[in-house]
């Protein structure tokens, strides 16, 4: 007598839970941590690795940033306390940059690419308006000025910066606004041609090899510094490194004008100068925002007022050149006219806003952002063109999963390969704990446990501030959580295997991938009573096929490492289980981790199901 058997074999649905357990397909996840659907398999995600040396002072990394120097070296930053510092490759550690930072109050950033070299900006509330040149990574200039600009939160965007959350009265031009509801806008950028030096004077010839000095000006231009002997010439390469033309070497320093050199052979008696360029990014840069009273000129500096019902801008976000304002309880929407003599500054959406600096986050496709002005559950929505392409409209994308049971206070959205990560706290937790992930390529959700308050990619992969103390980690990276093994749990659907009538299953089976190392703990849930043990996979079990071995990347799936790079094998294993189930009407199974090591599931089968019956189970009875 043939009996009936029901198979999973598609994970393409993620972690529904918005809905019962008992009306959610087959293939989805009633309750996931750490398990990512990739369609033809479920997969444990990757671990973290301390990036740096290790400083478990209480408190949290408020901030994370990268920035990439003209010579393609990237360089991060965290802020931890009141200090922000530099990661130093070379000896692992972190270094004081700037210090004096207000407690607790994260630093806006954004990075910006001009002839004169790679900078990231620093600003906040209350603190300076700060510029780093990524060729010399651990100096930075404060280019706060009341009467040219302001402090605050920081975006640069079309060569120009924008800046809201700044609270002092302005004295620019004397407008007397300081306001939590007003966008600011610098001048686009014309600080270009720069100011060209010759000659000056750096020092004279005495029979030494090695001169150094401080530059009249400072704000060097990336490539422009010479300086001449009449036994050498040195110029530098926009990196901080000075080469001579007779093989000697040297470095400048192009925030501070500090210079040194070292000729090849120690020149004699003779004048030594310089030829540079500087910049003045106050005076019609993207660090003024000054402008002309009463008809202001175009490229000049501008604000928006947006005030309607006293709610507070929050962050900006563009998207096919317009300019999203997020406020708290609406969204508005500036359009800038392409030669910046007049623009449009109205509501987009009432009843909608986001309550953190990074609620909201700018990709290709639209502008992700989680919304939680409507006193109901959190939800993350995208701001996208409509099927037609004419209008950007706000689409629901969580619709099949539950954030009622999450705090975000503190959320962080990105990108990272084909996902949109979203840092949370659940429950009770006191700092983020959680990291949801939406897949784009499958328009799904999986969730991760992640101590993080922060995230950025850098170098290509994605790293994550502490939430619980000062330390980086690169984030799915191994297989496992720094020293300890990933704790995965996958949940089914609480599934009838298609029958409306009570029944037994006599075996089960399950298939994957796994490594030698790894533990998989099978268990099922009859009819919403306790968990029972189904059994064990142990990955040197002999229904481990050593001869079938995969290689995977070490790295999350959607990152650079996947499918290449540094890998791992991992062997096929099937094992059938006899279940030797009571009757039962509803069937939930659960897998759960219990080693180190790659694991996947890539199918799971209810076999030899055998009908009992049309009766209720027996405690409904």
């Amino acid at each position: 007598m043939a009996y009936d058997f029901k198979r999973v074999q598609s994970f393409d649905k993620g972690i529904i839970d918005e809905l019962g357990d008992e009306v959610i397909p087959s293939g989805a996840s009633s309750n996931s941590t750490n398990f990512l659907d990739l369609g033809d398999r479920v997969e444990l995600t990757r671990g973290q690795l301390l990036f740096g040396t290790a400083n478990a002072t209480a408190g949290k990394t408020l901030m994370l940033a990268s920035v990439k120097a003209v010579d393609g070296t990237e360089h991060m930053y965290k802020q931890v306390g009141t200090v922000l510092q530099h990661k130093e490759t070379a000896t692992d550690t972190w270094n004081d940059v700037i210090t004096g930072l207000t407690a607790d109050e994260p630093l806006s950033f954004d990075t910006y690419r001009t002839p004169a070299g790679a900078f990231i900006w620093f600003s906040s509330k209350s603190t300076g308006l700060y510029r780093i040149n990524a060729a010399n990574p651990e100096t930075y200039v404060d280019l706060y000025d009341a009467a040219k600009n302001f402090r605050g939160n920081i975006k640069i965007e079309d060569n120009r910066m924008w800046l809201w959350g700044d609270t002092t009265l302005s004295t620019i031009t004397g407008d007397l606004i300081g306001n939590n509801a007003v966008i600011r806008l610098s001048h686009i950028d014309a600080d270009y041609p720069y100011t060209d030096i010759s000659g000056e004077a750096l020092d004279t010839g005495d029979g030494s090899a090695t001169y150094s000095g401080t530059l009249a000006q400072t704000l060097l231009v990336g490539r422009t510094f010479i300086v001449t002997h009449s036994s050498e010439t040195f110029t530098d390469d926009g990196s901080g490194v000075m080469t001579g033309s007779a093989g000697g070497t040297g470095t400048i320093n192009y925030t501070s004008g500090a210079w040194s050199v070292t000729f090849n052979s120690a020149p004699g008696s003779g004048a030594i100068t310089g030829d540079y360029s500087y910049e003045k990014p106050k005076t019609n840069g993207i660090a003024d925002f000054t402008y002309t009273t009463p008809i202001r000129v175009a490229g000049e500096g501008a604000f928006f007022f947006q005030g309607k019902n006293a709610d507070p801008v929050v962050t900006v976000r563009s998207h096919d050149g317009l300019f999203y304002c997020f406020h708290e309880r609406s969204i508005w929407v500036i359009d800038l006219k392409n030669d910046d003599t007049d623009a449009t500054n109205k509501i987009y959406r009432d009843n909608t806003g986001i309550s953190a600096q990074n609620g909201a986050y700018a990709t290709g496709e639209g502008i992700y952002y989680l919304d939680t002005s409507t006193g109901e559950k959190p939800r993350m929505r995208i701001l996208e063109y409509n099927q037609i392409g004419s209008k950007v409209i706000p689409r629901e994308v969580s619709e099949r999963v539950n954030f009622e049971d999450y705090d975000f206070t503190d959320v962080h959205i990105a990108e990272y390969g084909d996902y949109i990560t979203v840092l949370a706290r659940q429950g009770d937790d006191g700092y983020n704990s959680v990291m949801w992930l939406f897949n784009k390529r499958w328009q799904l959700w999986n969730k991760v446990d992640a101590l993080f308050t922060s995230v950025v990619i850098h170098n290509g992969l994605l790293y994550g501030g502490s939430s619980v103390d000062r330390d980086v980690f690169q984030m799915f990276t191994g297989f496992d959580d720094n020293q300890d093994f990933i704790a995965g749990i996958w949940e089914s659907n609480d599934w009838i295997l298609d029958e409306e009538e009570r029944k037994k299953c006599k075996k089960f089976v399950v298939e994957g991938d796994m490594a030698e190392s790894q533990t998989l703990i099978v268990e099922a849930s009859y009819d919403g009573d306790d968990w029972l043990s189904i059994g064990t996979i142990a990955g040197t079990g002999e229904f481990v096929d050593s001869s079938a071995s995969t290689e995977y990347g070490v790295g999350l799936y959607g990152g650079t490492e996947y499918g290449g790079g540094s890998t791992v094998t991992s062997f096929r294993y099937m094992k059938k289980f006899r279940l030797n189930s009571t009757k039962f009407y509803r069937i939930k199974v659960r897998f759960r981790t219990e080693s180190f090591g790659y694991l996947n599931i890539r199918m799971y089968k209810f076999d030899d199901i055998r009908k009992a019956g049309h009766k209720l189970p027996d405690k409904f009875r």
